[in-house]
């Protein structure tokens, strides 16, 4: 009895671990289901970096939203009049939505085609993984899902995520592919690097340019698009996280962070009066800086 006991636990053990070193293993990866799967483009170029086109359901679209996230993009969906006309077109003729939207332009580092038209992407590094493009599609489909099935108003894409992360589970539960208020297909283009040599090079150096060019849709201030290429890192890693700066475009805080790059330019002003710039600095024009 006391070894059938032992085995027993060893057994439970074995399972236990491995079970958790697949979950340590596939943390950050998911798998959704694409309506075509067949749609792949690479570069005529030669650069090295794939782009899968296709759409996804809206139970696709509420698995995906558990991993991917918009930091990756310059811009913080709230609502506004875009959002409130997604929900008309998600209200009244849903099966026009997939022709009215450019829909969503996510970004994977990792992206492995399955069978039944479905892939397994990872979305774990927020810089260089998530919604690029089509925050604003996201966020209203996703408060679209909500409202309808639980009748609650979401805000911001703040408060988005965090409903999510919290009643994901219960989201899964209440929601029915068969439900007509959700017949509609979403969209969405996915770039990742090939399998060619030094394809996350060139994933790492175009994104960022990527993503400020599929924003243009809408006017970002020269800050928001410097924020993106990482132009003010040093300064956020040194200003106090008490200290609440709108660093992108639609996020909240207190201080514009034009404010905080021109107060940055002072100790230029003063080195430069005092003549202490490095010698290889033969001048500085302030203003240009700023």
């Amino acid at each position: 009895m006391g070894r059938t006991c032992i085995l027993s636990y060893h057994k439970y053990f074995y399972t236990y671990f491995v079970r958790s070193a697949n979950y340590l293993k596939m943390k950050g990866n998911i798998i959704i289901k694409l309506d075509d799967a067949n749609s792949l483009k690479t570069s005529k170029e030669g650069v090295k970096i794939n782009k899968l086109i296709s759409s996804i359901s809206p139970i696709n679209f509420i698995k995906l939203l558990s991993k991917a996230d918009n930091k990756v993009n310059p811009r913080i969906a709230k609502v506004n009049r875009i959002t409130k006309s997604i929900h008309e077109t998600l209200d009244m003729t849903p099966e026009l939505f997939w022709y009215k939207s450019k829909g969503i332009l996510l970004a994977t580092e990792n992206c492995k085609i399955l069978e039944r038209n479905r892939i397994q992407i990872t979305l774990s590094n927020d810089e260089y993984e998530g919604i690029m493009d089509g925050g604003h599609n996201s966020f209203a489909i996703a408060s679209f899902i909500i409202a309808k099935l639980f009748n609650i108003k979401l805000k911001t894409w703040y408060d988005c995520k965090e409903y999510w992360q919290e009643n994901y589970d219960q989201i899964l539960d209440a929601f029915d592919s068969g439900d007509p208020r959700f017949e509609f297909s979403i969209p969405i283009e996915i770039i990742y690097p090939n399998e060619q040599n030094g394809s996350i090079d060139d994933f790492y150096d175009y994104i960022a340019e990527i993503c400020s060019a599929r924003n243009n849709n809408v006017q970002l201030t020269e800050t928001t698009k410097g924020n993106q290429v990482g132009y003010y890192d040093y300064l956020k890693e040194e200003i106090s996280d008490e200290i609440e700066v709108i660093w992108k475009a639609g996020d909240s805080g207190v201080i514009k962070s034009e404010d905080v790059i021109s107060l940055a330019t002072l100790p230029l002003i003063y080195l430069k009066e005092n003549n202490l710039l490095p010698s290889n600095i033969k001048s500085v024009n302030i203003s240009k800086i700023y």
